[in-house]
């Protein structure tokens, strides 16, 4: 009996020093409003902490370029894939002309819409050489004609040029690839010249200077090999 009552005046006092209204929280609305009450603030304590989370994320400083990554290990230059007859000389010639300011021209990126919704197996064929940096394009063209161990040398030194500037804004990117390849990345590509022998044999129709470096030649000429008649 003394346990008992102990135990009760202890919770009455506990809660009269807390200054809670025992005969409220006994109230069932009542109770329940305060319980609303409550989950009110905790969702608006929890939403205020995810948004200074979020502002400190922000405030984070990105590294433009970051330091030298490591290659993983498997990075290689992966094979375009042959779909003979799926475009045909006038889609070429299409694209020669489309594309003749690069991948990124607005006429370029059109043709490759309308190829892509009126001639998949063409889109998909020329794809892999609608990209805007010369080394992967013409990294992907050679890739069959050099050994696996040259595809990983080119494989290696795009991982290094993509990932040093991957956090950099779309102003600073082209300055930083080009950087990157002369500067910390150089090493891996001075490794890719091992395509040199091929890009003046069997593969020389991805050489960029048979098309005098013009993007829109080079693509009709690859685009021939690899996806046309």
């Amino acid at each position: 009996m003394l346990l008992a009552a102990c135990g009760d005046d202890a919770s009455t006092g506990a809660d009269a020093a807390l200054g809670l209204d025992v005969a409220a929280l006994s109230d069932g609305p009542a109770a329940d409003a305060a319980v609303v009450d409550a989950s009110s603030a905790d969702t608006a304590l929890a939403d205020a902490s995810a948004e200074d989370t979020a502002l400190a994320d922000a405030s984070l400083p990105s590294q433009c370029p970051r330091a030298s990554p490591s290659c993983p290990s498997g990075v290689t230059t992966q094979l375009p894939t042959t779909i003979r007859f799926a475009c045909t000389a006038i889609d070429l010639a299409n694209l020669r002309v489309a594309c003749a300011d690069g991948p990124g021209a607005a006429t370029c990126q059109q043709q490759a819409s309308f190829l892509g919704a009126t001639k998949p197996a063409c889109f998909s064929c020329i794809r892999p050489f609608l990209v805007e940096f010369a080394d992967r394009r013409v990294f992907t063209c050679v890739a069959p004609y050099v050994n696996p161990q040259c595809n990983g040398y080119t494989g290696c030194a795009i991982d290094c040029q993509t990932r040093s500037c991957d956090q950099c804004s779309s102003g600073q990117l082209a300055q930083c690839l080009s950087d990157v390849r002369q500067g910390q990345c150089g090493g891996a590509f001075i490794r890719t010249q091992c395509i040199i022998a091929a890009l003046s044999g069997l593969a020389s129709f991805c050489n960029p200077d048979n098309y005098s470096n013009m993007y829109g030649g080079w693509l009709e000429g690859v685009g021939r090999h690899y996806c046309g008649p």
